[in-house]
């Protein structure tokens, strides 16, 4: 059925692989990065057996099938396409017929969803960059430990800018570590200045809730690109947008229990989508110089984050009870990324600036 949208593909994915910086995988690295996982894992709290079962578990559910995108990181295929498959089930579902995409890992940095169109049919390819998963993870994981500084503080007390401020400015190593994912992907596109700092199992369930909400809204909205049929250039792009994030929350009665077949809340109320919104929002706004360009040209062709978020969170306004729940939900994300934003940007402000331009420089 994606016999075009492959031989596109292999022509888009051979010349990419040729490119300088292209991110392509390295076999020989596996048995440090196995190393490194295992230490960081015992480290976080886990025991041998535990790491063990952690790793069975992902060895199960990531299971090899034929590549598309040949070179780049074995598990990342296999992680897409387990997205891909269950937001095309989620969309049967809902009883709409549609053509599945081709998915495929661009080798590139950076923290990227898009679709391709391949003219004369009716099928795309939908594609992330190869750091897109890192950056979901790292963000849910930095998010899900604001949050339990004081979880009945964020989603229940006044909002106060300086309240908040303080009380993520008194954790210094949290502080630290978003200023270390935002100066990393803003100079390099890519995790490599973040240490590796893995969920303890007290953060694990709602870590991986988060992170899945994330990675689910980016390929549901690609996805829905392709299900609403945008292939007409004359047509309102800031409409499309609009289109295709509430086609995502949509089915996200049908997604609602992953990855663990219990509610997330972060999928059903749409705070997935707000936070990796608000975060890729800060990522452009502190970007190395040099990669600007292509963000303000973006900006043209999507309608204002805070206008997005606005109608993701007040979807249910007609229902009180769900509105409220939905609100809350996603007023707590918005408060912490807030808080999170004022810090990065004063550091960016006080010389973060030249520090991610002389990284981005020399990388």
């Amino acid at each position: 059925m994606i016999d075009a949208a492959r031989d596109l593909w292999g022509q888009i994915f051979s010349r990419a692989v040729e490119l300088p910086d292209a991110a392509i995988y390295r076999p020989e690295n596996e048995g440090y990065q196995a190393k490194r996982f295992r230490k960081a894992l015992r480290t976080a709290g886990w025991s041998k057996e535990e790491i063990n079962a952690r790793r069975e578990a992902y060895a199960q559910l990531e299971q090899p099938f034929p590549s598309s995108s040949p070179g780049v990181a074995p598990n990342l295929e296999a992680h897409a396409q387990i997205i891909a498959d269950r937001v095309s089930a989620a969309i049967t579902a809902k009883g709409l017929a549609h053509t599945p995409v081709l998915i495929g890992i661009d080798p590139r940095s950076g923290v990227e969803a898009g679709l391709t169109n391949v003219i004369m049919t009716d099928e795309a390819i939908l594609t992330v960059t190869s750091f897109f998963f890192r950056w979901c993870g790292l963000i849910a994981r930095a998010y899900t430990r604001t949050l339990f500084l004081n979880p009945n503080y964020w989603s229940s007390s006044t909002p106060s800018a300086d309240k908040d401020r303080l009380l993520l400015l008194r954790n210094a190593e949290l502080t630290v570590y978003w200023n270390r994912i935002f100066i990393s992907f803003a100079s390099t596109g890519t995790h490599a200045l973040v240490p590796y700092r893995p969920a303890t199992r007290r953060e694990l369930i709602l870590f991986e809730q988060v992170a899945w909400s994330m990675e689910y809204f980016a390929f549901a909205h690609e996805y829905g690109h392709h299900a609403l049929v945008h292939r007409n250039i004359g047509d309102d792009p800031i409409k499309q947008e609009h289109d295709a994030d509430r086609f995502a929350m949509s089915l996200a009665e049908h997604l609602r229990s992953e990855p663990f077949q219990i509610d997330n809340p972060y999928i059903a109320t749409g705070a997935g989508a707000v936070l990796v919104l608000i975060a890729n929002d800060i990522l452009r706004s502190i970007g190395a110089e040099d990669t600007l360009a292509p963000a303000k040209e973006a900006v043209l062709t999507h309608p204002p984050t805070p206008e997005r978020i606005s109608r993701i969170t007040n979807r249910h306004l007609i229902q009180p009870a769900r509105f409220e729940f939905d609100r809350n939900f996603c007023n707590t994300v918005a408060r912490i990324m807030a808080a999170v934003a004022g810090i990065v940007r004063e550091f960016h402000d006080l010389g973060g600036r030249e520090f991610i331009n002389k990284i981005g420089s020399s990388t």
